[in-house]
This record gives structure tokens, C-alpha cells and sequence, in this order.
């Protein structure tokens, strides 16, 4: 099964949000797939986060690292599980 998922999705559970065991549940076995500007969404995810002080800089390069980099023109394999 395929599914498009979207920045909160990737932030919640790189985040570590309470919301990831469930995202993870639901899409075991799926190829997940995102937008191109997926990191660039990301990182404006954790610039809000970060002027709103619910991370550090050092959490939000510690987690950021953590994302996949994009492969085609329009969607990109993200993650197969």
C-alpha cells in the first residue's frame, strides 16, 4: 500500500509526539511517500518550534538528521516499512 503523508505526520515522529506509536501502527507495511519540499517543510517546522521554544537548537539538529533525503521530481520514496 502506498500513502502520501505530510510534514506533521514526519514531525511527529521524529518529534517523539505522543501521536507517533499511533502513525507508526498505521502505516507498518506501507510505502510512504511526500511531497519534494518535504525537508523544506520540516525546516520551517522547526523554526516555528523553536521560536515558540518547544525545542532546543540542539533538538532540532539532532532530529532533523534523522530525515531521508528526496529521490524524484515530484514524490519520493520516504520511508519502507
Amino acid at each position: 500500500m502506498n500513502l502520501v503523508v505530510d510534514t506533521s505526520v514526519i514531525i511527529a515522529v521524529i518529534a517523539n509526539e505522543p501521536e507517533k506509536a499511533s502513525l507508526v501502527t498505521q502505516t507498518q507495511g506501507a510505502d510512504l511517500f511526500a511531497p519534494r519540499p518535504i525537508h523544506w517543510e520540516i525546516g520551517n517546522a522547526f523554526s516555528a518550534m523553536l521560536k515558540r521554544r518547544r525545542v532546543t537548537v540542539e533538538q532540532a539538529k539532532a532530529t532533523s538528521l534523522r530525515a531521508p533525503s528526496t529521490k524524484s521530481a515530484r514524490c519520493s520514496v520516504w520511508i519502507r516499512a
